[in-house]
């Protein structure tokens, strides 16, 4: 699958996800233009600096949950704070709850900060730190 391919195959999928707004994700230009670039095979690192409430999290949750549906596929993100893990992780999990369907797919596991798709594909989302400081849904 072509890059560009990839891409629609995700806008897609964001398409029909139920995000905490109760609508579907639409991305915009400059998300589309992220997801170019974590897709690109020549990249190596994306660094995204964007101000609070871009919806950073939310679109980083839903790419990393449309990841979940490659056989074997293991997604690490990082994050910089306890808080906002667990917000990127919410994120992702409650749009896997609110999608009609997709939790047949998709295991969320609340304590662990995990989902597991099918193929056996994992989602981990992992804190820098263990002390919560930044991360809000606003």
């Amino acid at each position: 699958m072509t890059l560009d391919q990839q891409i629609l195959d995700f806008q897609a999928f964001a398409a029909k996800l139920v995000i905490d707004t109760k609508t579907n994700l639409r991305l915009e230009p400059f998300q589309v233009g992220l997801v170019r670039d974590w897709l690109d095979p020549d990249s190596r690192e994306v660094w995204s600096v964007l101000p609070e409430g871009s919806g950073k999290s939310t679109l980083l949750g839903c790419f990393a949950t449309w990841l979940l549906f490659r056989p074997g596929v293991k997604v690490i993100v990082a994050s910089v704070s306890m808080g906002t893990a667990r917000v990127l992780y919410s994120q992702a999990a409650n749009a896997v709850a609110a999608t009609p369907g997709l939790d047949r797919h998709i295991n969320a596991i609340e304590g662990r900060l995990e989902m597991k798709g099918p193929g056996r594909s994992k989602l981990e989302v992992r804190p820098s730190d263990t002390a919560p400081s930044q991360g809000a849904v606003p």
